[in-house]
């Protein structure tokens, strides 16, 4: 009489056989398609975009306090060997102006980013809303509890 571990055993390699997971795979969906993805896909597509409105909502914080942030900080001095203040002065103002330009076109560009992202989030949440989750679901739980009574017999 087989024990339990070899009858286990048995059971996963004709689960895993070539012929069973050829007609698994003809009667699924393939996983681009399948309901698990999807989601998997909503949270990356949320994900980025809460990163983009961190990135907006940082930038726009910068603006408002007329900070310039480390990696946009221009350090050019001019090569005189006599730096007479007002000339400082209004070369740092320059700067700064040319520093708040390329947060502005940052901002635009995250703001663009979002609201594509926020699109496809819509989209993708559309489809989702349109499938019938509860045959999905029901199909999924009857081909996993039976392949777990299969591996569990013995």
């Amino acid at each position: 009489m087989a024990s339990f571990d070899d009858n286990r055993d048995l059971l996963a390699a004709e689960l895993f056989s070539k012929k069973t997971l050829a007609t698994h795979t003809a009667n699924s969906t393939p996983p681009k398609e399948g309901l698990r993805h999807k989601f998997i896909k909503l949270e990356r597509l949320r994900k980025q975009e809460l990163a983009r409105w961190w990135d907006i909502t940082t930038l726009k914080r910068y603006l408002e306090l007329k900070q310039i942030p480390r990696g946009l900080r221009v350090i050019i001095f001019p090569s005189f060997e006599d730096l007479d203040p007002d000339l400082l002065g209004e070369w740092e103002l320059l700067i700064s102006s040319t520093s708040f330009s390329m947060i502005n076109i940052l901002i635009k560009h995250a703001d663009r980013k979002r609201s594509k992202l926020l699109l496809d989030i819509a989209s993708l949440e559309d489809e989702i809303k349109s499938l019938n989750l509860a045959e999905a679901t029901d199909k999924n739980y009857e081909r996993d509890s039976q392949w777990v009574s299969a591996l569990c017999e013995g």
